[in-house]
């Protein structure tokens, strides 16, 4: 049996309906601290709204969440503790960079006395500290993406949950901020949880990785094992099958000689 480290997030058998379409039939699982973990399914699977569950934008119909231990089942969002990025940045367009993470530095209990200090930090941990004073408009999307980041690490949630933040940028940003979110996250040991539709990008970003479908859970597993062992026929065809293709074709590219360092390094 595998041994748990400290629980950070724990959630018991929730269930959630829309009218009269049950969205989520009973899902449990836990996060350990410090881990890095995807919840990967495809379009209208559920996981989005498990997601908004557990930052406390939609109320369970039945079941809890717990958050270090503590019952936040029935807590409003700004009570949770939980740090949210999205798919949009979603930073004020009046405000600098810098001005974004100073605002809601200032104005969350506990911050007050050096929120500007907390602010450089926390742009200089994200690579950001050159573009401080730059406002939005004044930034790619990717570099957007990074402030927001910056944001949330810097109020020192118990956990940051992330729903699709890299979907909308371009391939090589995407790789890149990825690469740099899984530096973040081990440099702090933050706790996160990803919600993503994209088999590669779970895969080597996390510890564990959750596969959802249709309201439920699949298979829990680390992803070498989900490569190697998995379930049912659902996760082989939309994760195994799935990261087969996407090798095949790059095989057949190496064996028609193309090399990616030849071209562009």
């Amino acid at each position: 049996m595998e041994i748990l480290k400290d629980i950070k997030l724990q959630i018991n058998n929730v269930e959630f309906s829309y009218e009269k379409t049950q969205i989520l039939k009973g899902v449990s699982l836990i996060i350990e601290t410090g881990s890095f973990v995807s919840i990967l399914g495809p379009s209208g699977c559920g996981k989005t709204t498990l997601f908004r569950i557990i930052c406390g934008l939609l109320s369970v119909n039945s079941g809890s969440i717990l958050l270090d231990n503590f019952d936040v089942t029935h807590l409003l969002p700004g009570k949770r503790n939980i740090g949210v990025i999205f798919q949009e940045a979603g930073l004020f367009t009046n405000m600098t960079a810098i001005k974004n993470i100073e605002y809601v530095l200032k104005n969350r209990h506990g911050f007050k006395n050096d929120y500007k200090k907390r602010a450089i930090t926390a742009l200089d941990e994200i690579g950001m500290l050159e573009h401080k004073d730059k406002y939005p408009s004044q930034l790619s999307f990717g570099q957007q993406q990074r402030v927001a980041i910056a944001r949330s690490m810097a109020l020192k949630p118990s956990i940051l949950l992330l729903d699709e933040p890299l979907s909308a940028l371009d391939a090589d940003v995407r790789f890149s901020l990825r690469n740099e979110l899984k530096r973040i996250q081990k440099q702090t040991n933050m706790t996160m949880l990803y919600v993503t539709h994209d088999q590669e990008e779970a895969l080597s970003l996390s510890d564990k990785v959750i596969i959802f479908n249709d309201g439920i859970i699949q298979q829990i597993d680390k992803p070498l094992n989900i490569i190697q062992n998995p379930v049912n026929n659902f996760v082989n065809d939309f994760v195994v099958k799935n990261i087969k293709i996407k090798f095949e074709a790059f095989s057949w590219l190496a064996e028609k000689g193309f090399s990616y360092e030849k071209q562009y390094i």
